[in-house]
């Protein structure tokens, strides 16, 4: 019986046994077939709990041709490994008993960049927004490329603006073999004018394909039309014909020519490239320009927006407004919480665009002032508003660097002034005087330098290990803890602020921050060697009992009085920790800065998610014969030492409070910190 799109309908089930969808309701139809929202029936128990996805199910007169249905499969197969923030998400391809073919896809509601230019019109969007698509845009091509494949479809109507992440690319790839069917069957190809001529002859298409494309999004955003008509052959498209748009000098105009050469090899080879040369700020990016009586260069501006570089009114404040330009677009292309829906706001961007300038500026007058502890105070709560108003982007990461650079040089003169205390063994009579429960409070470590923040923790008992049989054997047995000795914990993990100084005092290497910035980011790249050094050194600064805490005190201050999965209940929901599916910015990319998520019942920030923690403990491969009163298990797989709370890069899963793992004691990597204990008086 031959299939007919007619046949389906909601509630309908399709897939192999071992994955099932039932769709909810038709979103779009094509030649290529029909695109449904649908629940992942594997993914929970009722509605409430499935996963949605988008279904396209393919036109069942496309794949008749075994080599399209190869190439299709196997593209399919190639974009599902791909992850990329501005790439929709490909789940895989799947057949149903009754024989549709379909692949599962991320679904996206919101609207195509087609429809905002259709529906808003061009002057939603000047030349500052179009260059954060764009190189949203660049970014993404570049990425693809690097695995060998070329999106094959880039036009307006498969670029979604979502309002988390900016730009989504939709259709990857895969469709490539159908709509090369579609057009030897005589059929026109939808929004063939961002085509090149390859497309119309072969498949697959090589990366150079997408840069014509991109060319084509480029003069699309800047001069207010597409290049080309879909009315005319590709061979005869003339792109010395076309007007250029006011905002490129000649050379510029040239290079971008140079992207629809019909020899694919002679187009630029990377998109990000393409970009940087276009908008780059020597030379200005100016049309022709006429001169006025008096001999001035008048610069056309775009239509009904200001040209790509303001022209600032000194020198200064060009360098400063070019640094704003550049890295607004970063805010964007790399941000996490800036969407660009909330960009394609004119007035909201243009106050926010201010507001960053007033900030860096400020920032940037700090810094040539002389080190001292009270400019670093002022730098701090200056970067901190920074922070706010570019969360995660490339400019906390550029002007945070020069502000950790500040600090160092505070750091070094510091340690000079100040001599270091002489070790010396710790008894109780120097032990910190007890503190109430839930009070925070620092110690000194070097004349106007204080070390972490420490918070102290109530007593009592608590069930240790896995109460919800959702970890591993090593969580077992559940066992009572009681834990009557009065500690303080550090309120964050220790920063990179925190542990350069130590390593400078002492002569150590500064452990690497892999480019994420260094400041209040956790100490990464650190053993439990390094870990237990920092603590012994804070002891002979303080003269207090500073220590690793045990695993027993991690997972009681995890817990914080409660016995679900995280503290904040058995869902990982979103924007609680940084974890690889955690919904926050920082998601399997990098470590978010300390404090960055709400802290538990006991007022400790970051202790799921965001880095591993080293705890003093051996590892021991279960909980038979644990200590029961809360203190370190120093007996056992000593060559090992235990570490808690999971990290950026890993699974919800292993970020629950009962999650342990270990690792030799001179390891370290990206993922790993630690926080501080203190013991306090009885």
């Amino acid at each position: 019986m031959a299939l007919d799109f007619s046949t389906l309908r909601k509630q309908m089930v399709l897939g192999p046994e071992h994955r099932q969808f039932q769709l909810i309701k038709p979103v779009s139809n094509s030649p290529i077939g029909q695109v449904w929202h649908a629940y992942d029936l594997s993914s929970g128990e009722d509605d409430n709990s499935r996963d949605k996805v988008a279904l396209e199910i393919f036109n069942p007169k496309l794949l008749t041709d075994a080599d399209v249905l190869e190439q299709l499969k196997s593209l399919v197969t190639r974009c599902s490994r791909l992850e990329h923030k501005h790439l929709a998400s490909v789940y895989g391809y799947f057949q149903s008993r009754e024989g549709w073919l379909f692949v599962a896809m991320e679904p996206l509601s919101t609207r195509s960049l087609a429809r905002i230019l259709i529906e808003d019109g061009y002057k939603q969007l000047n030349a500052e927004k179009a260059r954060v698509i764009l190189q949203q845009i660049a970014l993404t091509l570049d990425y693809i490329a690097k695995h060998q494949l070329s999106h094959g479809d880039l036009t307006p109507w498969n670029i979604i603006i979502t309002h988390e992440s900016g730009i989504k690319l939709v259709n990857m790839a895969f469709r490539q073999p159908l709509l090369h069917a579609i057009q030897k069957s005589g059929q026109r190809v939808l929004n063939n004018e961002y085509h090149p001529q390859e497309a119309f002859s072969s498949t697959p298409l090589t990366p150079s394909a997408d840069i014509y494309s991109f060319a084509c999004l480029v003069y699309l955003l800047l001069g207010g039309r597409a290049p080309f008509s879909p009315d005319t052959p590709p061979q005869n498209r003339d792109p010395q014909q076309l007007p250029a748009p006011s905002q490129f000098n000649p050379e510029q105009w040239q290079l971008l020519q140079s992207a629809w050469d019909s020899s694919p090899e002679k187009r630029p080879t990377a998109a990000l490239d393409l970009l940087r040369l276009l908008f780059s700020p020597e030379p200005q990016l100016t049309s022709k320009s006429d001169r006025s009586s008096s001999g001035a260069t008048i610069t056309q501006q775009h239509p009904a927006n200001k040209t790509l570089n303001d022209a600032p009114r000194n020198a200064s404040k060009k360098n400063l407004r070019w640094l704003i330009g550049s890295l607004l677009t970063a805010c964007i292309t790399f941000g996490a919480g800036l969407s660009l829906g909330y960009f394609l706001a004119t007035n909201t961007y243009n106050k926010h665009q201010e507001q960053l300038f007033r900030q860096v500026a400020n920032i940037q007058k700090l810094l040539q002032q002389p080190p001292s502890v009270q400019s670093k105070i002022t730098l701090s709560k200056a970067f901190a508003s920074l922070r706010d108003l570019a969360p995660g982007t490339e400019l906390l990461q550029q002007l945070g660097s020069q502000v950790d650079q500040f600090n160092v040089r505070l750091t070094r003169d510091a340690v000079a002034k100040a001599p270091i205390a002489p070790a010396s063994s710790l008894d109780d009579s120097s032990a910190a005087p007890a503190q109430r429960a839930g009070k925070v409070f620092k110690d000194e470590i070097i004349a106007g330098i204080f070390g972490p923040n420490m918070i102290t923790m109530p007593t009592g008992s608590f069930a240790m290990g896995d109460l919800d049989r959702n970890g591993d054997d090593n969580e077992l047995p559940v066992h009572q803890v009681t834990i009557k000795h009065n500690f303080a914990l550090s309120q964050k993990e220790v920063t990179f602020a925190e542990y350069d100084l130590f390593a400078l005092s002492t002569g150590r290497p500064l452990p690497a921050d892999n480019g994420w910035g260094r400041g209040e980011r956790p100490a990464i790249n650190v053993s439990w060697n390094d870990a237990n050094a920092y603590a012994h050194w804070i002891q002979q600064q303080t003269k207090q009992p500073y220590r690793l805490p045990s695993e027993a005190e991690w997972e009681y201050a995890a817990r914080s009085g409660n016995q679900t999965l995280y503290w904040w209940g058995n869902e990982v929901g979103t924007n609680n920790a940084a974890c690889d599916d955690c919904g926050s910015g920082f998601d399997g990319q990098k470590t978010a800065p300390t404090g960055s998520f709400s802290a538990n019942s006991f007022g400790l920030h970051d202790m799921n998610g965001n880095v591993y923690e080293w705890v003093s403990d051996c590892y021991n491969e279960n909980y038979d014969q644990a200590p029961l009163n809360g203190s370190s298990w120093d007996v056992g797989l000593c060559n090992y030492r235990v570490m808690r709370g999971g990290s950026w890069y890993d699974i919800p899963r292993l970020i629950r409070s009962a999650s342990r793992y270990r690792h030799p004691p001179n390891a370290s990597r990206n993922t790993w910190g630690f926080r501080l204990a203190l013991d306090l008086k009885e």
